[in-house]
């Protein structure tokens, strides 16, 4: 530790600070003889800012956490600074300045030791969301959200049934979401109460436009939270301005329901969003524009090295970013499977015969653009090769086996309902297949 008499020994206090971070870390006192007698200062809204902007001048970004504890019987108080360093992080400078720690002197890194721990961060990077948080603790979090993620995770056989009576500290830990029986940057982002003002970078934009010119809104929203949560609101916000539209197939009494964007993969798209944006960098976040014609999901940061826009759409090694996270999310089943999100996104807008998304890299973001669906009849396919092989499949079913319900062909080809429903009013459309009855006794045969 180190002791300051005053706030004009601030630089000297932050070349400390900075030799604690390239060593083992430690404590400033301004406020404090060398003696160790307490004589507390004066702090006013003009030294705070100073404080702060000597904070930025610490590359990298630096833990050191400040308090300010009141001296007794006097209006004064003490400043601690706590140097917190982390191994990968090193070699850390104040500006432009490597110090570090020789017995109980600070003086400046020489070149040689500075090159060392320099080689040495770059062999070992340490990814943000697996480094310690700052100023959290267990009751920042929530503990409700966390056990219902757990429970999820239980119950999709993604973490053993045994551990259901873990309590909050051994679910962190067996989510590997503690380092050092310390909270990490992950635990904070997909559970804290609070975001602000330590992770303002929790945040999701969300807005509606009138036209493409971003100048007239319908409704503009700014909230912070964590990931959970923010997943939530930008869902209800999209139920909120988009639209579904729906209408009868001649031949057949079933509605159809036409989404202006495909649910399931705009779903895919925003929790891609969350789990992979960089939330390193200060002021970032995911951002939800929805235009007349089409919805675009922003995230924060660039493509992993080797991947581009046109990699997305076919298949590409998983390269994730915050894997902490990524692992959750996997074990609550809001991922299924690593690397193949934007694959899915393709994947559902084909099958719903809307145009293929856009992925666009540019100026430091990610955007996913859709496009609204065009609100017209289905349209008749001339050939029978036209359609899919999932479409043949249940028509070949159905030549074999006349008169089958819809849950009858569910069970025997293994399809969603959804999916079924779609094939099903598109084939009839074709008159290729038609039915007899209502609601669940209604069967399928082909038409003749």
């Amino acid at each position: 530790m180190e002791f300051k008499k005053s706030t004009t020994q601030l630089k000297s206090a932050a070349e400390s600070l900075c030799a604690f971070l390239n060593t083992h870390g430690g404590l400033v006192f301004i406020g404090v003889l060398q003696n160790g007698d307490v004589v507390g200062q004066h702090i006013s809204d003009a030294t705070q800012q100073e404080i702060a902007n000597l904070m930025q001048k610490f590359e990298p970004h630096a833990s050191i956490n400040i308090s300010y504890i009141s001296v007794p019987n006097t209006d004064k108080k003490v400043i601690v600074m706590q140097a917190l360093p982390h191994p990968n992080e090193k070699p850390y400078i104040f500006d432009g300045r490597p110090y570090y720690r020789e017995q109980s002197s600070t003086i400046q890194m020489p070149q040689s030791r500075y090159q060392q721990q320099l080689i040495h961060r770059q062999n070992h990077p340490l990814a943000w969301d697996k480094q310690t948080a700052t100023d959290y603790a267990m009751e920042d979090l929530d503990h409700e959200r966390i056990i219902n993620v757990f429970q999820q995770s239980i119950k999709r056989e993604r973490i053993p049934a045994n551990s259901a009576t873990d309590d909050i500290h051994e679910i962190l830990w067996r989510m590997k979401l503690l380092r050092e029986n310390k909270l990490t940057n992950a635990a904070v982002v997909l559970f804290c109460k609070e975001a602000m003002p330590l992770y303002s970078q929790c945040l999701v934009k969300l807005a509606s436009f009138r036209d493409q010119t971003k100048r007239d809104f319908i409704d503009s929203q700014q909230i912070y939270g964590n990931l959970f949560y923010l997943y939530e609101i930008s869902q209800e916000f999209l139920r909120r301005h988009t639209s579904i539209a729906s209408h009868f197939i001649s031949t057949s009494d079933e509605r159809i329901d036409i989404p202006d964007y495909p649910l399931l993969a705009v779903r895919e798209a925003l929790i891609n969003a969350f789990c992979h944006r960089d939330y390193a960098t200060i002021g970032g976040a995911v951002t939800v524009s929805i235009y007349p014609d089409s919805l675009e999901i922003t995230s924060h940061g660039n493509l992993p090295n080797g991947l581009t826009p046109e990699l997305l759409k076919v298949r590409h090694d998983s390269q994730p970013r915050n894997s902490l996270m990524a692992d959750v999310l996997y074990r609550c089943g809001l991922i299924e499977t690593y690397g193949t999100g934007t694959q899915e996104i393709v994947r559902i807008c084909q099958e719903e015969g809307r145009p293929e998304p856009d992925f666009i890299e540019r100026a430091n973001v990610v955007v996913v653009k859709m496009y609204k669906a065009s609100i017209k009849q289905p349209q008749k396919q001339s050939q029978q090769n036209e359609l899919s092989e999932r479409q043949k499949t249940i028509l070949t079913l159905l030549e074999n086996q006349p008169f089958l319900t819809n849950q009858q062909i569910m069970a025997e080809l293994k399809l969603a309902e959804r999916t079924l429903r779609r094939d099903l009013v598109s084939l009839s459309s074709l008159s290729l297949i038609e039915s007899k009855g209502v609601g669940r006794a209604k069967e399928w045969f082909i038409k003749k």
